[in-house]
């Protein structure tokens, strides 16, 4: 029941993924945007928000007065994967620490241009193949972001392209064979 476009972002929601920043900045995006690409948030939401660790996302959208522009569609089976992400007009993944950062690389994979923040892991995992934000806690950086890859089909087909050579850095095959490697070497 999705619209043809849309923005989305799939993942966890520990504070850490700064979803909140992303709803917050959603605020910014959803007036130049938002009718015609809602914001489309997969994943299972926590069932204990304590403003701590996890926030009440939907809450937080009412507040902020774009929840008729963000559709929680909750859990998605990895076979659903492929298609979210290529629905997508493009995928925001603004996590604030990565250990790797799969998701952003998954969406790559599907042809589908990502913004990201240029924290931890995040930016040697996407390389040049996506659009960096610097601080991804500044919602205005955030949602500009946003608008300027739904909007500015030239960059959305360079990053597509780039993406492509960047996925083929990384493979199952790859990670078991440098993963024995460095077993040997201990």
């Amino acid at each position: 029941g999705l619209s043809q476009n849309y923005v989305l972002y799939l993942g966890g929601f520990h504070h850490r993924k700064n979803v909140h920043r992303l709803l917050e900045a959603w605020t910014w995006a959803a007036d130049a945007i938002g009718e015609e690409y809602p914001l489309v948030v997969a994943g299972q939401l926590p069932t204990h928000a304590d403003g701590r660790l996890f926030h009440d996302l939907p809450m937080l959208a009412n507040r902020l007065g774009v929840a008729d522009t963000v559709r929680f569609i909750g859990p998605v089976k990895e076979e659903d994967k492929p298609a979210l992400y290529q629905g997508a007009a493009c995928f925001v993944f603004p996590s604030i620490y990565e250990g790797f950062g799969l998701p952003p690389l998954e969406a790559m994979a599907c042809n589908t241009p990502v913004i990201t923040s240029a924290r931890s892991s995040l930016s040697e995992v996407v390389g040049d193949a996506a659009y960096l934000v610097d601080d991804p806690e500044d919602v205005r950086a955030l949602g500009a972001a946003i608008i300027g890859l739904v909007v500015d089909e030239a960059l959305a087909d360079d990053l597509r392209e780039r993406a492509l050579r960047q996925v083929r850095r990384f493979s199952w095959e790859r990670t078991a064979s440098k993963t024995v490697e460095v077993y040997r070497k201990a």
